[in-house]
Formats: C-alpha cells, structure tokens, sequence
C-alpha cells in the first residue's frame, strides 16, 4: 500500500471521516477536532500517531498485531531479542500490522 492509503486507512478505522462542504473536501475526526480543520496523521512515518492509533485496538487486536510485528521463531517463542525487535518497530511496521490486525491491509 502507498504511504498516503496506509493514512486514509488507518484514518478510517479511528474514526476520521472524508466530508464535503460545497467546492471544499476535508477531512474531519469528532473525537479530535475542535471547530478546526486538520489533516490527517502520517501514521505511517510517525510512532507518536502510531501510538494514539493503537488506543483503537481492543485487547484481542492488540495481541494480534504484536504478534504480526514479530517474525518466526520470536512470535512462538517471546524472547529478548523478539521484544527488542517490537520496542525497534518503525511506524511503517506498526502501521502494516495495524492494519492486518483490523483486516485492511491491502497487497496490492
């Protein structure tokens, strides 16, 4: 997926919405915004984002995406090195699992 539907989707799932105002498009999240326009988190470069994102993720999902962010043999078997594998995942990792986990993750 591209950097900018990787975005929109993870978007999505936290709530945001692609509103339409006359000519203007924009993008609108009730939980965030405050009578201001904002644009959209770059979940997929920024960990701080990632962070807010993963709120979202209910207890099972969790599990589920740290498991996707470690590869075999540390997902079957928690070790060091796997947890420090986890604690060094980049946004763009976290922002793939995130979105396996919630079945949006799109490989094409």
């Amino acid at each position: 997926m591209k950097p900018e539907d990787i975005n929109r989707a993870i978007a999505e799932h936290c709530g945001w919405q692609h509103k339409t105002h006359g000519t203007d498009t924009y993008w609108w999240n009730d939980n965030i915004n405050d009578g201001e326009l904002l644009s959209l988190p770059n979940y997929n470069a920024d960990l701080n984002e990632m962070h807010e994102a993963e709120k979202y993720l209910d207890e099972e999902q969790t599990i589920t995406q740290i498991m996707l962010m470690l590869p075999p043999p540390f997902c079957d078997r928690p070790s060091w090195r796997g947890m420090a594998m986890l604690l060094q995942a980049t946004a763009a990792q976290r922002a793939e699992a995130f979105l396996r986990t919630v079945g949006k993750w799109n490989d094409q």
